[in-house]
């Protein structure tokens, strides 16, 4: 258990580095997006565009991707490893099969699904959506090999590759927005976002390779297992792409107060994903492949600890992010995408979006890891039914706050039916596999929140005194470094402070985390005193 314990962490920490790479570059992607774009109307119209291929090609992705590895380890415990190759190459083969047809499907229907996710535009940005999303629907086609490519290596324990695929991605943007902009314009880049899905499967194939795996030329829609990966998609497609969905209408109905509403909403929402991008998807990804062998050879005892680290894991980074981003919103937008066409309106309208949607990390994370639990036992159709609830909780708090609080009321009405979602799993669950240890759950709660409000505080009279001081000093370029500096330290000497507190408070995950640091370091000065 303790070797386990020791890789999984190695696994994690090697996702959370590139993850942490890759959202580096994605972040850069979207200042450059940000300075040509701002917040106009092709940005809107991108941003609907992008929302709706983006969903399509995250369900694909996603839903392959969580399936897949459930299915893989039964093609694995009961035909043997020789059969890993055949089922995987027969699922490449009919999701690319069925990834062309929907791909055809919505080039066809573009206009239609325009009018869906951009009801409210203008009949100028509203065309131009139409192009984008015919320009940008073939990602779909490469984004269901990238689904099955990620599954396979994480079923194989390379965590990686499948880690730093977003880098790739993310570069071929960038190269596009320094140098291409200005002669391809926003439908040059809907098809470099095609370009982009491409090089990740190309940047996996070497991994796959490593892997041993050899792909057959192989086309059965009437292999059992195959089927049975397609029928448990089915739901998953609504349940892993709740937050998506809920984006969607919100976007739709953020059309109404305007093409700068839609677009603030859409930078707030990828600011607040960064950290879900880079830690919890590498807690995820990690945890998934120990889990579903573990719920799999019907050891639940197992898959109960690991579900319980995993919250809890997800509560250490979460909350102090979450306070953090609320407290800091303004700094965070102003440095991160001030620029160019994003106007200091622009930053203060989208900070103020931040902080209605930055509680929805917390409950969305933990949504992601209790999701995975119900995929290691094989049931795809309870989080799919929670899902639907989300929606409609997030569909008529909309309704009702939509005229009244505008779109920051569109945020905070993610967050309230996320959080209600988030309870349903606990409750299911606690039903379906027996006690989960909740007491520990709200013990956890409690401490995180109390070091995050002692951080909260720390952080205010710290960094926005500082931020003055700086502003009657320096000016231009000057001025935003140093305020980048000043940001990055204070988050820093935050983050001490909250798990300085976190240890005093017992909390264990920290006390481990110290206990391995000191081990280390004192296993270094025994083998320098040796030499």
């Amino acid at each position: 258990m303790e070797e386990q314990a020791k890789n999984l962490a190695k696994s994690t920490a090697a996702i959370i580095i590139f993850s942490l790479l890759g959202k580096f570059f994605g972040l850069s992607r979207e200042t450059l997006i940000a300075y040509q774009y701002g917040s106009g109307m092709e940005k809107a119209a991108w941003t609907v565009a992008q929302s709706s291929t983006g969903l399509m090609s995250a369900l694909i992705t996603e839903a392959i991707a969580t399936t897949f590895i459930p299915q893989l380890q039964k093609v694995n415990l009961n035909e043997g490893p020789g059969a890993k190759d055949k089922f995987t190459s027969n699922m490449i083969s009919v999701s690319l099969v069925l990834a062309i047809v929907v791909a055809s499907l919505g080039i066809i229907f573009a206009p239609a699904i325009a009018n869906i996710t951009g009801g409210g535009f203008d009949p100028e940005t509203k065309a131009l959506t139409i192009v984008l999303i015919r320009y940008s629907m073939p990602l779909i086609i490469f984004a269901a090999t990238v689904g099955i490519f990620t599954g396979y290596l994480q079923f194989n324990n390379l965590f990686a590759a499948a880690g730093a695929v977003n880098l790739p991605y993310n570069i071929i943007y960038i190269i596009y927005l320094v140098f291409l902009t200005p002669a391809f314009g926003i439908k040059g880049l809907a098809a470099i976002s095609v370009l982009a899905v491409l090089s990740q499967v190309l940047f996996l194939i070497p991994s796959i390779l490593k892997a041993d795996f050899h792909f057959k030329p192989i086309l059965n829609f009437k292999d059992k297992y195959t089927q049975q990966a397609l029928i448990l998609a089915m739901p998953v497609l609504v349940s892993v792409s709740i937050n998506n969905i809920n984006t969607i209408f919100n976007k739709y109905l953020a059309t109404g107060l305007g093409n700068a509403a839609v677009s603030r909403l859409d930078y707030a929402n990828k600011i607040n994903l960064v950290i879900l991008g880079i830690f919890i998807t590498a807690i995820t990804s990690v945890v998934f492949p120990a889990m579903s062998r573990a719920f799999a050879e019907k050891n639940y005892l197992l898959g109960k600890q690991i579900m319980n680290g995993s919250v809890k894991s997800v509560l250490l980074i979460t909350v102090p992010s979450t306070i953090g981003m609320a407290v800091l919103a303004r700094p965070i937008i102003e440095i991160a995408l001030q620029y160019g066409a994003f106007t200091p309106e622009d930053t203060l309208e989208t900070a103020k979006v931040l902080v209605f949607y930055s509680p929805v990390l917390i409950f969305l994370s933990i949504n992601n890891v209790l999701n995975r639990v119900f995929f290691s036992i094989q049931d795809t159709k309870t989080p799919f039914y929670i899902g639907m609830c989300n929606v409609a909780i997030n569909v008529s708090l909309n309704l009702l706050v939509v005229h009244i609080l505008g779109v920051r009321g569109l945020a905070g009405s993610v967050t309230i039916a996320t959080t209600v979602a988030c309870g349903l799993r606990f409750l299911i669950l606690r039903k379906r596999i027996g006690h989960l240890g909740m007491s520990s759950y709200l013990r956890a709660i409690i401490k995180t929140c109390l070091a995050g409000v002692i951080m909260a505080i720390f952080c205010s009279v710290t960094f926005f005194p500082l931020e003055m001081v700086l502003a009657g000093l320096l000016t231009g370029a000057k001025l935003r470094l140093a305020k980048l500096a000043l940001l990055l330290l204070v988050a820093l000497c935050s983050a001490f402070l909250y798990g300085l507190v976190l240890y005093f408070l017992g909390f264990r995950e920290v006390k481990d985390i110290v206990h391995l640091v000191s081990s280390k370091l004192e296993a270094r000065k025994k083998r320098k005193a040796l030499n």
